[in-house]
């Protein structure tokens, strides 16, 4: 009885310690696949595996965009990328970033100014959007950023994406009659009043300016 009762024990005992094992092997899997964006080289790596490049969208990450996109409101699409981090789909810096591109200027950001692309001339004043009413004013000194990342969804997290042009409307909640820029601006880059309509994450629309 006691041998039987010992034994019993142990295979309990042996039970509980692959719990941690296969709860960890469990963390391994998940993570093994997490994407990151590098801006510099314009192109998704794996954040676990080093230099691996994925030069069009992986798949994951397609269908990731497209629960972004079906999700209505800021809330909801900030969830669907939160759970994609913790699901361990995509990096931090990934996640951060795409919950810029889904932002919607709140009613204060919108008439204190959103500062949206800093100077590279440190001596110089960053390029601020302000709006009233149904205008918004441009100012800042020097040349405006080349939105020159516009032909695909795969771009939405490039620092040049035209998903954040601060005067897209679903940036701002709201649509402008009209984009005026300040006297300090030099120069407005390229493509800042290209317009995308089947933009997945999410459509954009532009005034002209």
């Amino acid at each position: 009885m006691k041998r039987r009762l010992l034994a019993s024990l142990l295979t309990l005992v042996m039970m509980l310690s692959l719990l941690p094992t296969a709860a960890l092997a469990d963390e391994v899997t998940k993570t093994s696949t997490k994407y990151d964006w590098n801006d510099y080289g314009g192109y998704y790596d794996s954040a676990t595996e080093g230099e691996n490049r994925y030069v069009t969208n992986p798949k994951e990450i397609e269908d990731l965009y497209t629960k972004i996109h079906n999700a209505e409101g800021e809330t909801a699409k900030i969830n669907v990328i939160e759970k994609a981090v913790n699901d361990g789909l995509i990096a931090n810096n990934l996640a951060a970033r795409l919950k810029e591109v889904v932002h919607i200027y709140t009613v204060e950001e919108r008439s204190k100014g959103v500062h949206f692309q800093k100077n590279a001339n440190t001596n110089l004043n960053d390029f601020v959007a302000t709006v009233t009413g149904d205008e918004m004013l441009i100012s800042g000194e020097g040349t405006l950023m080349a939105y020159n990342k516009y032909n695909d969804v795969f771009y939405a997290p490039s620092n040049a994406s035209v998903a954040l042009r601060p005067w897209n409307t679903e940036r701002v909640g709201k649509e402008l009659s009209s984009v005026r820029f300040g006297y300090g601006i030099t120069e407005v880059g390229q493509y800042a009043s290209f317009i995308r309509a089947d933009w997945i994450l999410p459509a954009q629309h532009l005034i002209e300016i």
